[in-house]
């Protein structure tokens, strides 16, 4: 069966069509025809524009304006410097209008922080941007244009040369705090540290960290920085806390030197420092007192001569005034001296043992474990857990006692078994030497 032949409307359809598919391709111009025309423009600078110090916060602009519209979303390439701290805070572009010589663009407005990290001249490359812009014709125009080059210039003040770490900010503060008193402390006692860094301007990364050093007889233990950035409405706002805990494992005095930070004040253009003052852990039993001071150069020999008779008088005064005292009172009962606490008893401790373990709470069972030792042990046991695993030779025992202090104060992995076992073995091993425990030990049970 023949087909009959197409006829000549078939091929003027054909030809109408292709003129009219011509006429649209030739309406629908490139991103690259509309960026030389002047009807899609891109832009980009660094603010600040004037000096920039070293660690500042400087933010790299890019700006698309189009005299249509954004008919998509637009991806921006990574950006990478050496020597630079990159951020993109912002996950959406800040959208406006504006009127340029009668006309009006719709523009999308992108911010990078960057945070130089050394003097000298920075040199940010040309960035892809890919774009969706909507033609005059309905359709959409799809493609990628790049970022002019940008370079900018970092400075380092004079007075921050020779300083290793600090800040570039408008506002640095440091806070710390304990959550008791430093004094009369004893072995079981855990002090526990909190720094807290704030700063504008800058990110959490960036702010200072504090170092806690370990000694012999102390127990450290810091936890992982807690950061925070806040953003509101443009301002940046960062956080850091330091969360360390100090356990007194033996008697002694131990000393938390001074920390000093320094950062360089924005706005008045000057070096500022921050000081933590230091502290003294006092676990001695008794108050630490100083020497007095005197002067150089002062002659007290003039003194002394005036005033040692006036003394001795004195002196001769307030003994007849005691004696006399004890005279009048010598017919009187003494008066009973309180007696002190009873030590624990072996039901209260396995109570307090017991309810910390269900609880998982590791630095109860530290306190519990302390003050059994302490009112249980000999004199020959020194008040310190670690000494008396060595002279025991148990160094399983001692990985035990590291992974209880790390669930207690460091929030790491403890296995409550493992805890019972280690406390079974210490009261036997302290039973079988006679030397280090009192008569009747008393006997915990971990259930």
């Amino acid at each position: 069966m023949r087909h009959p032949e197409p006829g000549w409307h078939f091929y003027l359809l054909l030809l109408l069509l292709s003129c009219a598919s011509g006429a649209l391709g030739a309406d629908t111009p490139s991103l690259d025809q509309l960026q030389a025309s002047g009807r899609l423009k891109v832009e980009s600078w660094v603010e600040p524009g004037g000096s920039i110090v070293v660690k500042q916060h400087a933010t790299f602009v890019i700006e698309v304006s189009t005299d249509t519209w954004f008919s998509g979303g637009t991806r921006i390439g990574r950006l990478e410097l050496d020597d630079a701290i990159i951020l993109r805070r912002e996950k959406f572009a800040v959208n406006s209008t504006r009127v340029e010589r009668g006309k009006t663009y719709t523009t999308q407005r992108w911010s990078i922080s960057i945070y130089p990290q050394r003097p000298g001249r920075y040199e940010v490359p040309a960035l892809p941007l890919t774009l969706s812009i909507a033609g005059e014709n309905g359709a959409t125009i799809e493609g990628e244009v790049t970022t002019p080059v940008t370079s900018f210039e970092v400075e380092l003040p004079e007075a921050l040369r020779g300083i290793a770490n600090w800040v570039s900010t408008t506002e640095f503060r440091v806070e710390e705090s304990y959550n008791r008193d430093l004094t009369d402390l004893k072995p079981g006692d855990a002090v526990q540290r909190q720094v807290t860094f704030t700063g504008e301007d800058i990110a959490a990364m960036m702010l200072p960290e504090i170092t806690a050093s370990k000694r012999d007889g102390l127990g450290v233990y810091q936890k992982p920085p807690q950061l925070k950035d806040d953003n509101n409405r443009g301002l940046y706002r960062a956080r850091r806390t330091e969360a360390i805990t100090y356990v007194i494992e033996r008697p002694g005095s131990y000393r938390l030197p001074e920390q000093v930070y320094y950062w360089w004040d924005l706005d008045s253009q000057s070096l500022q420092q921050v000081t933590l003052p230091e502290q003294l852990l006092d676990a001695t039993g008794g108050a630490v007192t100083g020497a007095s001071e005197i002067s150089p150069g002062t002659d007290t020999a003039p003194k002394r001569r005036i005033w040692l008779p006036l003394a001795a008088l004195a002196g001769l005064l307030l003994l007849a005034a005691v004696a006399r005292y004890f005279w009048r009172r010598r017919r009187v009962a003494p008066v009973d001296t309180p007696k002190p606490a009873p030590a624990p008893s072996e039901e209260h401790l396995q109570q307090q043992l017991q309810a910390a373990l269900r609880q998982r709470d590791w630095p109860r069972v530290v306190q519990t474990l302390y003050a059994w030792l302490d009112h249980h042990a000999s004199s020959d046991y020194a008040g310190s857990i670690r000494p008396l695993l060595q002279r025991l030779q148990q160094p399983e025992a001692q990985q035990t006692l590291d992974q209880l202090m790390q669930g207690a104060y460091y929030a790491g992995p403890c296995d409550h078994r493992d805890i019972e076992a280690f406390i079974k073995m210490l009261e036997t091993e302290l039973a079988s030497h006679k030397s280090w425990w009192r008569p009747r030990p008393v006997e915990l049970k971990l259930n």
